[in-house]
């Protein structure tokens, strides 16, 4: 599938290699986000307070993954631990049903990571009392159930995207 149509269908991606836009501000990044997924994607020439919908939702995630007081700060300018976290920010703009994760403290300081996990954790446990069951020791993923931690089948993963919604998977 093509990246915007897995955003589309509710398929966030994080990979080790911080995808951000640094010329625009942390609010910016996240409007954006927000916006693209919405329906109101198309409406260029229009000024942001005419969407105040996105800018709630800018804010909710701000708060989520703690970049409170960032937001008019140009993402270029964040340390690299808050541009994780802003990448992490991007998909959650977009009410993703699945989040998929690759070494998403990559590059980062040892005194960072803990801080990001907490924030994954808690967005994962979220998911998981909306009916998600997925297991979770420090040094393992989050999995669910019936997928064998050592073990990647495609064919699995594909009927778990169709179990959670993702038809088109």
């Amino acid at each position: 599938l093509a990246p915007q149509r897995r955003a589309h269908i509710g398929i966030g991606r994080s990979f080790q290699i911080t995808n951000i836009f640094p010329n625009l501000t942390v609010q910016e990044n996240l409007r954006l986000a927000a916006q693209a997924l919405g329906k109101d994607n198309f409406k260029l020439f229009r000024h942001v307070d005419a969407f105040p919908k996105y800018l709630d939702k800018v804010q909710e995630v701000i708060e989520q993954v703690g970049l409170q007081g960032r937001e008019g700060i140009f993402a270029r300018n964040l340390p690299h631990g808050e541009k994780r976290k802003l990448e992490l920010g991007i998909m959650l703009a977009g009410d993703p049903e699945l989040l998929l994760f690759d070494e998403p403290t990559a590059g980062m300081s040892s005194e960072q990571v803990p801080e990001l996990i907490e924030i994954i954790e808690k967005i994962m446990f979220g998911a998981a009392t909306k009916g998600n069951d997925f297991h979770h020791s420090p040094a393992q993923p989050y999995w669910p159930d019936d997928i064998p931690q050592n073990e990647y089948d495609p064919d699995k993963a594909k009927f778990h995207l169709k179990k959670a919604g993702l038809k088109d998977a």
